[in-house]
């Protein structure tokens, strides 16, 4: 199988100086469509900069905390692959084995892993072994779904391939997320 894409990203940075107080913000668009609006990304920075020029004094506590989609990848995506990763999960090393269709998560949260998904970069019409793509259920309303196997995992554990193989050049295929899509919620960041 084989396949061509192309990919545009646009991006926008800006610095906040306070002395020597440095704050670095930014927000990019990536897609596989050209990126011609970036009201939104020039928007979204200048908003970024105008909230870090107010300082909040915060009290030692337990508070909620609001995750911007940045702070998501950055903090919970590389976790959650492993977490879900069919090998891993395979090899004992996740403690996400065994708690398929356990309710462990708000109920509010939903997590898919879909490659359908059109024009985002991740998205493809094949794994890297030639297996159709599709949607994977990998949180559904707190509940652990599936996991991410490619064709060798999927062996090994006795189930189909979830199309989730990728490759770097020279290497072994192994499973992996290709789009994350987190489900939507019913409040929007204003409300939160």
């Amino acid at each position: 199988a084989h396949y061509k894409k192309s990919m545009f990203t646009v991006g926008v940075e800006g610095t906040l100086v306070r002395g020597e107080d440095m704050l670095f913000v930014g927000e990019f668009e990536t897609s596989c469509h050209p990126v011609r609006n970036t009201d939104n990304i020039e928007r979204t920075t200048l908003w970024q900069l105008d909230m870090a020029r107010n300082r909040a004094k915060v009290d030692t506590k337990t508070m909620p905390v609001i995750f911007t989609p940045n702070a998501v990848a950055s903090t919970l995506v590389s976790p959650l692959a492993v977490g879900f990763n069919g090998r891993t999960v395979f090899e004992g090393a996740s403690p996400l084995k065994g708690k398929t269709g356990e309710k462990l998560l708000d109920s509010k949260l939903s997590l898919y892993d879909d490659a359908t998904a059109p024009f985002l970069p991740g998205s493809r019409p094949c794994d890297d072994e030639g297996v159709p793509s599709q949607r994977t259920t990998l949180i559904d309303h707190g509940e652990i779904g599936v996991f991410l196997y490619d064709l060798q995992t999927a062996g090994l554990a006795g189930v189909r391939s979830t199309g989730s193989a990728g490759r770097s050049h020279g290497a072994m295929p192994g499973p992996g997320p290709s789009c994350l899509v987190f489900g939507e919620w019913a409040v929007s960041f204003d409300e939160m």
